[in-house]
Protein backbone atom coordinates (compact mmCIF):
# COMPACT_ATOMS: atom_id res chain seq x y z
CA UNK A 1 0.00 0.00 0.00
CA UNK A 2 2.89 2.17 0.00
CA UNK A 3 1.87 5.52 -1.00
CA UNK A 4 -1.78 4.48 -1.91
CA UNK A 5 -3.30 6.61 0.83
CA UNK A 6 -6.95 5.59 -0.75
CA UNK A 7 -6.42 1.98 -0.30
CA UNK A 8 -4.94 2.65 3.41
CA UNK A 9 -8.54 4.64 3.92
CA UNK A 10 -10.12 1.49 3.10
CA UNK A 11 -8.42 -0.39 5.07
CA UNK A 12 -7.96 1.78 8.29
CA UNK A 13 -11.77 2.24 7.82
CA UNK A 14 -12.27 -1.47 7.97
CA UNK A 15 -9.87 -1.63 10.71
CA UNK A 16 -12.09 0.99 12.27
CA UNK A 17 -15.39 -0.86 11.97
CA UNK A 18 -14.04 -4.14 13.69
CA UNK A 19 -12.49 -2.19 17.02
CA UNK A 20 -16.01 -0.60 17.47
CA UNK A 21 -17.68 -4.13 16.94
CA UNK A 22 -15.19 -5.02 19.75
CA UNK A 23 -15.58 -1.81 21.55
CA UNK A 24 -11.56 -1.62 21.82
CA UNK A 25 -11.67 2.17 22.74
CA UNK A 26 -8.05 1.88 22.69
CA UNK A 27 -7.91 0.37 19.43
CA UNK A 28 -10.54 2.47 17.97
CA UNK A 29 -8.10 5.60 18.87
CA UNK A 30 -5.58 4.42 17.14
CA UNK A 31 -7.72 3.55 14.66
CA UNK A 32 -9.02 7.41 14.31
CA UNK A 33 -5.12 8.54 14.08
CA UNK A 34 -4.32 6.12 10.83
CA UNK A 35 -7.55 7.52 9.29
CA UNK A 36 -6.55 10.96 10.14
CA UNK A 37 -2.88 10.39 8.93
CA UNK A 38 -4.08 8.66 5.63
CA UNK A 39 -6.12 11.98 5.44
CA UNK A 40 -3.22 14.34 5.68
CA UNK A 41 -1.20 12.13 3.22
CA UNK A 42 -4.05 12.91 1.15
CA UNK A 43 -3.89 16.80 1.83
CA UNK A 44 -7.39 16.86 3.14
CA UNK A 45 -6.46 18.78 6.29
CA UNK A 46 -9.59 19.49 7.56
CA UNK A 47 -10.39 15.51 8.06
CA UNK A 48 -7.31 14.85 8.97
CA UNK A 49 -7.86 17.69 11.77
CA UNK A 50 -11.30 16.04 13.05
CA UNK A 51 -9.89 12.23 13.09
CA UNK A 52 -6.74 13.57 14.96
CA UNK A 53 -9.21 15.19 17.60
CA UNK A 54 -11.18 12.00 17.42
CA UNK A 55 -8.35 9.98 18.48
CA UNK A 56 -7.07 12.62 20.90
CA UNK A 57 -10.51 12.69 23.01
CA UNK A 58 -10.83 9.08 23.35
CA UNK A 59 -7.19 8.76 24.55
CA UNK A 60 -8.03 11.20 26.98
CA UNK A 61 -11.22 9.90 28.56
CA UNK A 62 -8.94 6.81 28.83
CA UNK A 63 -6.31 8.55 30.24
CA UNK A 64 -3.98 7.09 27.64
CA UNK A 65 -1.13 9.51 27.65
CA UNK A 66 0.82 8.02 25.23
CA UNK A 67 -1.85 8.27 22.57
CA UNK A 68 -2.62 11.82 23.91
CA UNK A 69 0.82 12.91 23.08
CA UNK A 70 0.60 10.96 19.57
CA UNK A 71 -2.64 12.61 18.40
CA UNK A 72 -1.49 16.12 20.12
CA UNK A 73 1.37 15.86 17.69
CA UNK A 74 -0.10 15.17 14.64
CA UNK A 75 -3.02 17.61 15.71
CA UNK A 76 0.23 20.15 15.46
CA UNK A 77 1.84 19.05 12.12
Amino acid sequence: LSGDFRSALDVDNQALKLSIELNDSTRISVNYNNIANDYFDLGDYDDAYYYFSQSYLIAEKLKNYFRMGIAAHNIAR
